[in-house]
């Protein structure tokens, strides 16, 4: 931006969330989406959230290019499910991911089901709370903490999960929901940011943040689901995954607008 005001070229810039838009005046997002050419936002809530900042006068000049995989990197998992396929929890272990409420959900769902397990995947500043509360509700059995583990071992994990488990607080539209898709496994999300956008009941079970019971009982429905419903959950998560998140399709949306702001410039035009 400060570059283009002393002279230089346009600028565009893309937009994730949650956390750039905590604080719109501390990062002068409205005076950044003014003098952008266009700005990316990779849902509609990001585009939402970026008018509200710069005002309804920059919404043409906002364009929804979602995040992409490479589906050839993910193949349809047809791995039969044990009676203890565990939920896979994928990411940093932290207050907004907030892995301790799964503790408290799986304490009151092994009352009846003592056979569920959960696999979390990640690290992070809130491993110690989670181990103190694995360790009062006496779950170590049902819960396993992973570390981290590399791409290769996640899809892995990926393909002999139940479904994955996601009760975050903040996020913009997580790409390990992508990923679960594009695995043919069901989502258990929170109710939150981008998430709606992808995630309903046709492909997973999304519930309030911050509510134990509502995760106790998307588990507990995951449990008692029929394989069948299982498998189709995910092929619908695939299907939207392979027609938003293509990372080929979505480069190409990318580099269209690259291509009509260069266009612009050249012929002095300031529409995008």
């Amino acid at each position: 931006m400060l570059c283009k005001r002393l002279g230089g070229p346009n600028y565009n810039f893309t937009a994730h969330g949650p956390a750039e838009f905590v604080d719109w005046g501390a990062s002068s997002r409205a005076m950044k989406v003014e003098g952008a050419q266009f700005v990316s936002a990779i849902s509609h809530f990001c585009s939402v959230q970026l008018t509200l900042a710069a005002g309804i006068n920059a919404w043409n000049k906002i364009h929804i290019v979602g995040c992409g995989l490479d589906l050839d990197e993910f193949k349809v998992s047809n791995t039969p499910l044990s009676k203890d396929a565990p939920f896979l929890v994928i990411g940093r272990l932290c207050p907004a991911k907030a892995q301790v409420l799964i503790v408290e959900a799986v304490a009151k769902v092994a009352a009846t089901h003592p056979y569920i397990r959960i696999q979390m995947v990640g690290d992070g500043e809130s491993r110690a709370d989670v181990e103190a509360a694995i360790a009062h509700h006496d779950l170590s059995e049902q819960i396993k903490l992973l570390g981290w583990c590399d791409n290769a071992e996640v899809r892995a994990r990926l393909t002999t999960a139940r479904a994955l488990l996601l009760p975050s607080f903040a996020e913009g539209l997580p790409v390990v929901v992508m990923e679960a898709f594009a695995t043919g496994r069901p989502v258990i999300p929170t109710y939150i940011a981008g998430i709606p956008e992808l995630v309903d009941e046709s492909c997973g079970w999304i519930v309030p943040a911050s509510s134990v019971d509502s995760i106790a009982a998307s588990m507990i429905a995951a449990l008692q689901t029929l394989l069948e419903r299982l498998r189709a959950c995910g092929e619908e998560g695939r299907k939207r995954v392979e027609c938003r998140h293509d990372i080929k399709k979505n480069a190409a949306k990318l580099a269209e607008s690259f291509q009509s702001g260069v266009a612009d410039s050249q012929t002095g035009s300031s529409k995008i």
